[in-house]
């Protein structure tokens, strides 16, 4: 279950931020924050689908 949003994710972040060059700042913090969140939410998508990958091998 964790691979395909993992992929999606990364992808989809991936192509906004490193692609498109878009700022994606972190909404729980503030709208008007300059907090990143681009580089952060990628490495979150590639560890959940690394990990689903990981256990759908292990199975």
């Amino acid at each position: 279950m964790a691979v395909l949003p993992g992929a999606v994710g990364m992808v989809l972040v991936g192509k906004a931020v490193f692609l498109a060059h878009l700022a994606l700042n972190c909404a729980s913090v503030g709208g008007n924050s300059n907090t990143p969140l681009g580089v952060v939410r990628f490495a979150e998508n590639l560890m959940m689908g690394a990990i689903g990958a990981v256990m759908l091998a292990g199975s």
